[in-house]
């Protein structure tokens, strides 16, 4: 049995606790976090909401690609995004597909180029392959060399060519080609002896005999097989 002062100080002690409740619940603060409380929407309204932005970015995604895969104009976008909404009334992913010529090329640059990149950067650090280079002069005046890769694709058994990067060279010469090449690699981790085969134009500086990209690299690679584009040599005998 609860002694007599004690069951009053409980008492005393709860009807305390329930008048601070009341006083508490009457405040401005405590009305606008059960205001706020009652407006925020159920968890599984919150999952369906996530799920559904998802596919619609996913939707975003595969538009891109698909510009990029056909080599059609940004400004397509700005006519296909409206086209989408109203042609699929029904699909709430179409109604929320909103992606004009600005995003999508966001989209290509920010998103899909660094995703392709990286997954292009860890397979070149296991792998031997070939590189092609081309020098060129841009509408600023500013020399920009374009590298591709040639490799043995794993996933889609044939060899395939792929865009590597386009960097600015401060100068044209066999020393500052051949040094931009090969940062171009060492700078990501891929070791240069995983390259096994060297091609550019027939240029002096190129392929020349004394002091070219290739012989130069030679010097890093000493089993390096260097090979002349076969495309400026056509043009030469017709």
């Amino acid at each position: 049995m609860i002694p007599t002062n004690l069951a009053v100080k409980l008492v005393e002690r709860s009807w305390w606790l329930g008048f601070l409740r009341l006083k508490h619940a009457g405040t401005k603060k405590h009305q606008e976090s059960m205001l706020s409380v009652s407006n925020s929407r159920p968890l599984s309204q919150m999952l369906t909401r996530d799920c559904h932005s998802d596919q619609v970015k996913r939707a975003e995604i595969k538009v891109a690609a698909f510009i990029v895969e056909h080599n059609l104009p940004f400004r397509v976008m700005d006519h296909l995004s409206g086209l989408v909404s109203t042609s699929f009334p029904d699909s709430k992913i179409a109604q929320d597909f909103s992606s004009k010529r600005t995003k999508t090329r966001s989209i290509i640059k920010n998103v899909m180029a660094k995703r392709f990149r990286d997954q292009l950067e860890e397979v070149l650090k296991d792998v031997k392959f070939s590189v092609i280079i081309d020098e060129t002069t841009d509408i600023a005046a500013k020399k920009q060399l374009a590298i591709v890769v040639r490799l043995y694709c794993n996933w889609e058994k044939r060899v395939t060519s792929s865009f590597f990067k386009l960097i600015e060279v401060t100068a044209a010469d066999a020393d500052h080609i051949t040094a931009a090449v090969l940062d171009s690699f060492e700078k990501v981790g891929i070791p240069t002896s995983n390259i096994i085969g060297f091609a550019a134009d027939t240029t002096n500086v190129m392929i020349g005999s004394h002091h070219s990209v290739a012989t130069l690299l030679k010097v890093k690679i000493p089993d390096l097989f260097t090979m002349k584009c076969l495309t400026p040599l056509c043009f030469t005998c017709m």
